[in-house]
């Protein structure tokens, strides 16, 4: 090869290179502690692209990656309805961080999408990190100048924060209490989200907020929000026609998105600026402090009552636990339910859409975890499936399953006849219980071994569901989800499911639908454990509490105008 020709060859690369506008992928990274929400946030994101065509990489330390699960299947169902033009790709990357073990894949994925962005398909990527990475390793690959990544271009890096986890830690040890690697979680953020602001007291999240502030440089910017739920444009470098950022409240809600998304260029981008040279010297993994992570799939129910048990004794080696379950107690009809434990040992548990069959599908994050010890008492929580649907359909007055199979559930329900009168005393004093209080309701949930009631404010108003809803705006189904939050908030004492409206479908020429599919009705507790509800009713006269004095705030009991 000629001089002349090496020199036109490598002129040729850099026409090709350099020659055109180039077109960059603009990149958010997400990051934050075990159970701070970022999940939650990629999926309020997702809820409120609209046009925005987005694509999301989504990491987790163990070897079943279920935020995947999580923001896929809700994603998909959403879509199954709508047109697939503004799909959203969703890339898994499993058992490892993105800051070690899986960067080669991580890499090779956000290439991918680079070119997917050449195409116009992608026009933005959320990088949602583990919660046990440090993502100094992510912004560095995102923000180098040069290899197959050069054309990402880095707006933002978003910490989330567990507002009421982080009130607890700093209250430890003289202010100490925040592990290194959540310190450099946030010291890399553009912007901090104070998330699950509901759950503390103002005065405590404000010294959760300046605690952070002092930590950090001027400029970050610092959102208070609730489920993650922020403007777009706080975290993304977009911008949301209609967005008013003069009328913005301090705890944000999402009740006036706007309808169309653009990007805007980098002279407008929320990132400070490229990371301290000292904050790639050090990488800190919390993985290699004993932290481990095992899973659980089975294809069985739990059983409320004992699922109640074990959460109640769960050791303080599990840090967080997330995915997939279903309940005995949902049987003729099962339902998928996602379950969370975090931060100070809070539960939530959120039914998802119908999608193929149930199953059981748990992770468990922790220091020094005794897996086997673990592994055992959640199998011990499962029930037959077969055993259950055929008492269920015996209940429901239809005919079980014939030979052993049903001698089987006969014995079954048999032994479990022995708890009948205990239960029937716990269901007594429960009831009473809630009749007693004017702030709740009541449901029949027939015979079983559970009570299941509702937060109305009716009687404690004197006033009518109807003008509650019209004359108030009470959303009733909202409150009931909100009071099953602040149950399942009460650090580990509590656990309960929200009861729904079984599907009905109309008979054959009938469009009347007997009950909305999916409505929730209230909460359900299992009388058949360890506790009952007098056990947990100081936890519920709280959250009971707490909803009256905020949702409703603004509800009077006199109507004469005043």
């Amino acid at each position: 090869m000629t001089d002349a020709s090496r020199i036109n060859l490598f002129l040729r690369a850099e026409n090709q290179r350099f020659g055109q506008q180039q077109r960059y992928l603009p990149v958010t990274v997400i990051t934050g502690f075990l159970g701070s929400g970022k999940t939650t946030l990629v999926r309020h994101i997702l809820e409120n692209k609209f046009n925005l065509k987005v694509a999301v990489a989504v990491n987790d330390f163990a070897e079943v990656n279920l935020d995947h699960a999580l923001i896929k299947g809700r994603e998909e169902n959403e879509q199954s309805a709508a047109s697939a033009a503004n799909s959203t790709q969703v890339v898994a990357l499993s058992n490892g961080c993105v800051c070690c073990s899986v960067r080669g894949p991580f890499e090779q994925a956000v290439a991918a999408m680079i070119q997917q962005s050449d195409a116009g398909e992608i026009e933005y990527l959320v990088i949602e990190a583990s919660g046990v990475s440090d993502p100094v390793g992510i912004i560095r690959a995102v923000e180098r100048e040069f290899g197959r990544l050069y054309r990402a271009r880095l707006d933002s890096v978003v910490a989330v924060a567990d507002t009421d986890d982080m009130a607890t830690r700093l209250l430890q040890a003289d202010g100490k209490g925040l592990a290194e690697a959540m310190e450099r979680q946030f010291a890399c953020a553009d912007v901090i989200l104070l998330n699950k602001w509901d759950l503390v007291a103002e005065e405590t999240g404000k010294m959760v907020e300046s605690a952070l502030r002092e930590r950090l440089p001027p400029g970050v910017a610092f959102h208070r929000c609730e489920f993650g739920r922020v403007p777009l444009s706080r975290i993304l470098a977009v911008s949301e026609s209609g967005f008013d950022q003069a009328t913005a409240s301090a705890a944000i809600t999402h009740e006036s998105m706007p309808n169309v998304i653009s990007i805007i260029g980098s002279d407008a981008e929320l990132r400070l600026g490229p990371l301290a040279p000292e904050m790639g010297t050090k990488t800190n993994h919390l993985h290699e402090a004993h932290l481990s992570a095992f899973v659980v799939e089975a294809s069985d129910p739990l059983d409320l009552a004992a699922w109640q048990d074990f959460l109640g004794v769960l050791p303080s080696s599990v840090v967080r636990a997330k995915g997939f379950v279903f309940f005995t107690a949902d049987y003729p009809r099962p339902a998928q339910w996602s379950f969370q434990l975090s931060g100070r040992r809070r539960f939530s548990c959120e039914r998802e859409p119908p999608s193929g069959a149930p199953k059981i599908l748990l992770v468990f994050i922790g220091h020094d975890l005794d897996e086997v010890s673990l592994r055992a008492q959640v199998e011990s929580c499962l029930r037959p499936a077969a055993e259950v649907a055929s008492i269920a359909a015996r209940e429901e007055g239809g005919r079980g399953e014939g030979g052993d199979k049903g001698r089987e559930a006969t014995t079954t329900a048999a032994a479990a006849a022995s708890l009948t009168d205990i239960v029937a005393d716990r269901n007594a004093k429960a009831a009473a219980l809630v009749r007693a209080d004017d702030r709740l309701e009541l449901l029949d949930v027939g015979d079983g071994p559970y009570v299941a009631f509702r937060l109305t404010g009716v009687k404690h108003f004197s006033t009518t569901k109807a003008e509650l809803t019209g004359r108030f705006g009470v959303n009733f189904e909202r409150v009931t989800e909100q009071f099953a939050s602040a149950l399942n908030g009460s650090s580990g004492q509590v656990f309960v499911t929200t009861v729904h409206a079984p599907v009905a479908p109309p008979e054959e020429g009938d469009s009347e639908i007997v009950a909305d599919e999916g409505q929730v009705l209230g909460v359900r507790y299992a009388l058949n454990g360890q506790s009952s509800l007098e056990d947990i009713w100081p936890a519920v006269e709280v959250a009971a509490a707490q909803i009256i004095d905020s949702v409703f705030a603004h509800v009077t009991a006199c109507n004469c105008g005043w």
